[in-house]
């Protein structure tokens, strides 16, 4: 086994879900403001319910819903969940792949519970198999998630790997990239939805934000070259300011 870690994503990386996340479709369903939407998927991503009754009592008392309805949509959001999840094509291809290579895997992912659940449908086993439970990080257990760089600060802790010998994979830069990058990890940048990320694209290209340390068009094309090759780019400075002269 290599001494490099490998640490991924899963939502839009290695599994795929609809297009409204579980806040928008709760506060649709209860006609909350559309102001709420943010806050509530901050907590839903940080805080640990584990039943769809601890949320509708959350959005009973921080959130002044009420009705029968509360317990009814919440649980409706949350049994979809359960099933929503679906693997990227070519991930668990990916996964065996780099495991055939050595290479130690860690998680650090934002998510809720029912959602993990649904994910953990089709790759837990592999999970199970490759990565201790104690190197699995989601958000909503951890109490943080990510662009903050808790979550990865906590798993380099606990694999006991120095940052300079880990490589990030996600999807999003603002999430994935940026915090890694400015911990001293690597970071590779799966572009499956690039209109998605047009404005970190942009400050990329001209030197406003960290570049990666690698861009792939698919998680299919993580090799064992792909990370080597991750591992092989110098880490992108963590200050992009375009105007240093300017700078006070």
């Amino acid at each position: 086994m290599t001494g490099e870690l490998i640490v991924f994503d899963l939502g839009s990386t290695l599994v795929d879900g609809p297009e409204k996340g579980p806040a928008g479709r709760v506060v649709a369903a209860l006609g909350l403001p559309r102001a709420a939407k943010g806050r509530l998927h901050e907590a839903l991503m940080t805080r640990p319910f584990e039943r769809p009754g601890e949320v509708a009592d959350l959005l009973r008392r921080e959130y002044g819903a009420t009705g029968d309805q509360v317990d009814r949509q919440v649980a409706d959001v949350w049994a979809a969940q359960e099933d929503d999840a679906v693997p990227v094509p070519g991930a668990l291809e990916a996964l065996a792949g780099l495991a055939d290579g050595g290479y130690r895997f860690a998680l650090a992912s934002n998510i809720w519970h029912p959602y993990l659940v649904s994910a953990r449908k089709h790759l837990g086993h592999f999970f199970d198999s490759h990565i201790p439970s104690g190197h699995q990080f989601f958000s909503y257990r951890a109490g943080c998630a990510k662009p903050s760089p808790r979550l990865l600060e906590q798993v380099l802790r606990a694999t006991g790997v120095p940052a300079g010998s880990a490589v990030m994979v996600g999807d999003s830069h603002t999430n994935d990239v940026a915090p890694a990058l400015a911990l001293g990890m690597r970071a590779v940048w799966v572009l499956r939805e690039p209109h998605r990320e047009v404005p970190a694209l942009v400050g990329a290209v001209n030197g406003t934000a960290p570049r990666p340390s690698l861009a792939i068009a698919s998680i299919a094309g993580l090799t064992d070259q792909a990370i080597a090759a991750a591992f092989a780019a110098a880490p992108d400075a963590v200050d992009h300011n375009p105007n240093p002269e300017k700078s006070s």
